[in-house]
């Protein structure tokens, strides 16, 4: 089965997203970061994605103990992203137990550094985020050639956004996506435009190909996929997570 990461944004030490509850009778959701990622993880969340608004600047991290407590709490990988643009951000990132570290959109065309954060740290461990619009990249230049020269140098996955905004409701661009896998052999995780449980099932079949994993936000804190209802009304008779929600 292909795998469902959900997103949680931090800024200023708390989540920009907050869970909208099914009623007024609903439960509130905490604006809690490392409550919000005990909930995904007792939602049998495998890994999560944090995505860090506020980066790193002089030498300062305001979200770093926030994100230390979340590695500490939960028994699934951690990734982050953000703008990530310099090995000592990537160092300090480390320093605080996470998995993976994604580049920023801007610093992964920079195919220099790319290569050498990978090799200091990990062909594994770093991840380049190929942000494009319809397969162009933000520098001009054609997604598939450049992803197969960081791919023939040693990268193993990347995060690929490329939504296709000419319909009504924002999609990924699926053919594009499993050309790529296909052009490539890399393992790849979509990252912005999945709504609805139809593209789950269309993403499934791209699994051997490569296509293995789902970031997803928006979506996920809007309900937007039929399992979640089960889970909101579990929710609302609990007065705290409960033992079995916490690690």
């Amino acid at each position: 089965m292909i795998l469902i990461i959900p997103a949680i944004e931090i800024k200023n030490k708390i989540c920009v997203k907050d869970i909208t509850p099914l009623s007024q009778e609903g439960r509130e959701y905490s604006d809690d970061p490392i409550e919000m990622a005990v909930l995904w993880r007792g939602e049998n969340a495998k890994s999560l994605h944090i995505t860090d608004a506020n980066g790193y600047c002089d030498g300062e991290y305001p979200n770093g103990e926030i994100i230390k407590k979340i590695v500490e709490r939960l028994d699934i990988p951690i990734e982050i992203g953000g703008s990530i643009e310099s090995i000592e951000h990537i160092e300090y990132l480390f320093s605080l137990g996470v998995y993976r570290v994604v580049l920023s959109a801007k610093v992964s065309l920079d195919f220099n550094f790319v290569q050498h954060a990978s090799s200091r740290f990990s062909y594994s461990k770093i991840v380049p985020h190929l942000l494009a619009v319809s397969g162009i990249l933000q520098n001009g230049e054609e997604v598939i050639p450049y992803a197969k020269r960081l791919h023939y140098h040693g990268v193993k996955r990347i995060i690929y956004s490329d939504v296709e905004t000419s319909s009504e409701i924002p999609t990924p661009r699926f053919d594009f996506v499993k050309q790529l896998a296909l052009d490539t052999d890399l393992k790849i995780t979509i990252m912005g435009g999945v709504s609805s449980y139809q593209q789950l099932k269309l993403i499934q079949e791209y699994e051997s190909l490569g296509v293995d994993s789902l970031i997803i936000g928006k979506a996920l804190y809007e309900n937007a996929f039929p399992c979640q209802e089960l889970w909101r009304i579990n929710e609302r008779s609990l007065k705290d997570l409960g033992p079995t929600r916490r690690l």
